[in-house]
């Protein structure tokens, strides 16, 4: 599973490269950063994570278009999923 951490209101952007590079879907959640160390005044940058359940074998090429398709970095996870339920696997 990726996880990609992106501003808010740039996950369907994610998706769509995704998408284009074989990936069949994807979850969107809208966070919160949480910093450390609470401060006085502090404001929690909200931003969009978007988990794409995929095989390994499209995993590099969906992770390598995410990244060509924006100029700033953004973070990108690879999460070993073991075991699935209700997931189609043949489909």
């Amino acid at each position: 599973m990726l996880m990609v951490s992106v501003p808010l209101g740039k996950a369907e952007r994610v998706v769509q490269l995704a998408n284009k590079a074989g990936a069949r879907g994807a979850t969107i959640l809208h966070t919160r950063e949480a910093l450390p160390e609470p401060k006085s005044f502090q404001l929690e940058p909200q931003r969009d994570i978007v988990l794409i359940v995929t095989s390994a074998e499209l995993q590099q090429g969906i992770e390598e278009s995410i990244r060509a398709g924006f100029e700033q970095a953004i973070k990108v996870y690879c999460v070993p999923i073991l075991n699935s339920v209700g997931l189609d696997h043949n489909s």
